[in-house]
């Protein structure tokens, strides 16, 4: 079964950020509504982050990526995926109309969501492109000699994964990570495919120029407020 929706610059469609941006915008007015949801892809997230392993450079980071391209099942099940696919699918049938920008590309975004197989696979792609990039950037943060505690590697690997071209943006310390993801993985599921050779450079040259002292006296600054 297709969508029939594509997202090429052509399209007269929504961009993949588009889309993001209106299931956030959807999630953020459900507020409590949505906590079953929350909780099960914050929790995956976590268990992903935490799961990680050695990724000296950035053709070890290819490698993985192509030798298992979906998160393992012992880190995140695929019940708990499937939880977060038909989660998703019911709060934005439910929510659409509270947002007029969301209702505006709801057939996109319902038709990424529908494709119940897809969306699987393109959530239980994402928790492993989240899992390997979190791996290397443990890696040079070990290598430059900076700790960084768990809630802090999480928020630089989700602001460097979904947007590597810009500064961190410490927003994605809390649920907002979820909300965020939830929205670039329905995306996702419009297409087929791995993240692109150009998108995974994006992420090791992001990580890469992070200047992780300065990041985490200013993470120490946010999580005091």
């Amino acid at each position: 079964m297709t969508t029939g929706v594509s997202l090429d610059a052509s399209s007269s469609g929504p961009t993949i950020e588009r889309i993001r941006d209106a299931l956030e915008a959807v999630w953020e007015r459900a507020g409590g509504a949505l906590s079953g949801v929350d909780y099960a892809l914050n929790r995956a997230l976590d268990r992903a982050v935490a799961a990680r392993f050695e990724v000296p450079d950035a053709e070890a980071l290819q490698r993985a990526l192509d030798a298992q391209p979906s998160v393992d099942e012992s880190v995140v099940n695929p019940k708990a995926v499937l939880t977060i696919v038909t989660g998703l699918a019911a709060r934005f049938s439910a929510f659409k109309r509270l947002s007029g920008f969301a209702s505006r590309w709801s057939p996109w975004i319902t038709g990424a969501l529908v494709v119940g197989s897809r969306a699987r696979i393109a959530v239980g792609r994402g928790l492993r492109e989240v899992q390997v990039l979190a791996s290397y950037l443990a890696g040079r943060a070990a290598h430059e000699g900076v700790e960084l505690d768990d809630r802090l590697l999480r928020t630089l690997t989700v602001a460097v994964y979904l947007d590597p071209t810009k500064r961190v943006d410490f927003r994605y310390r809390g649920k907002r990570a979820g909300a965020a993801l939830a929205g670039q993985w329905t995306a996702y599921s419009l297409r087929t495919g791995p993240a692109s050779a150009s998108r995974v450079r994006a992420w090791v040259h992001a990580v890469d120029n992070l200047r992780l002292p300065e990041l985490q006296e200013e993470w120490r600054l946010v999580s005091v407020q």
